[in-house]
């Protein structure tokens, strides 16, 4: 397997999951909910770039349950110190990771703000 950057993506086993997507059988959703479950971290990531990347468009019955899964599955990543020192930069992977963690975090932010717009015309 090879690994040549810290983005989303940028490995052989990220590239592998994302020709899946090309599946008649599953649905991007499928897709991402999988990667999302998955042991592997690169697929994780993949998955969770998709899934902010097309939030605006997204399934609505699944996407709080996805974007709360994305962010679990991210922070597990983030908190395993192994993994982190098996890189040789560090700093790049962990810039990487924050960073998709954030944009994860900002749908929450988004998320509350409509729900609280909604509320207050309801009053």
């Amino acid at each position: 397997m090879g690994v040549w950057g810290p983005q989303p993506g940028q490995s052989d086993a990220a590239l592998d999951f994302a020709a899946k997507l090309r599946s008649p059988s599953m649905s991007v959703f499928d897709w991402i909910e999988k990667g999302l479950k998955s042991d592997c971290y690169d697929e994780r990531r993949v998955a969770a770039d998709v899934m902010v990347k097309l939030e605006p468009v997204y399934d609505i019955d699944r996407l709080d349950d996805h974007f709360c899964l994305a962010l679990e599955r991210l922070r597990d990543i983030r908190d395993d110190d192994e993994w982190i020192a098996s890189w040789n930069v560090k700093d790049h992977i962990m810039h990487t990771l924050y960073k998709q963690i954030a944009e994860v975090e900002a749908y929450f932010a988004k998320s509350r703000r409509i729900k609280e717009t909604v509320l207050s015309r309801k009053r």
